[in-house]
């Protein structure tokens, strides 16, 4: 799916982070600041910028491998956050995305519509992001 949106949208590149990296960058996941039954969310840094990593879990077959190829899609949206790279190499899949400056995350980690914690179903996020790409 990623290597088939070449030449026919705006795709976001994404980089292959290697598992010191990310370890580096996250100490070791020694902290998160959100979890949820399929990830975690870290705060991190990666070549002197600060970066968001979501670890996922590993018993849901493949969710984080179609939210890669879904999120390089979506990631020339303003309102996405953008999708810098993953990592394969730990035992669990892993996403680093831009740092959230502006705060798109609320006070849990969800991305929604601020403290109503609202949040949009894939199939409207994908219409959403087709519109404005």
């Amino acid at each position: 799916m990623i290597t088939s949106c070449k030449d026919k949208c705006r795709c976001n590149p994404i980089r292959n982070f290697s598992a010191n990296e990310v370890l580096e960058a996250t100490n070791h996941f020694e902290s998160y600041f959100h979890d949820s039954l399929c990830y975690k969310w870290y705060n991190g840094t990666l070549d002197d910028r600060p970066v968001l990593v979501k670890k996922y879990e590993c018993d849901f077959e493949d969710r984080e491998y179609r939210d890669i190829a879904i999120i390089t899609q979506m990631s020339c949206h303003k309102n996405v956050l953008k999708l810098l790279g993953c990592c394969l190499e730990l035992s669990c899949p892993v996403l680093v995305y831009e740092y959230a400056h502006h705060g798109p995350l609320d006070s849990v980690g969800i991305i929604g519509f601020g403290s109503q914690g609202l949040s949009l179903s894939w199939k409207i996020r994908l219409k959403v992001a087709k519109s404005n790409c």
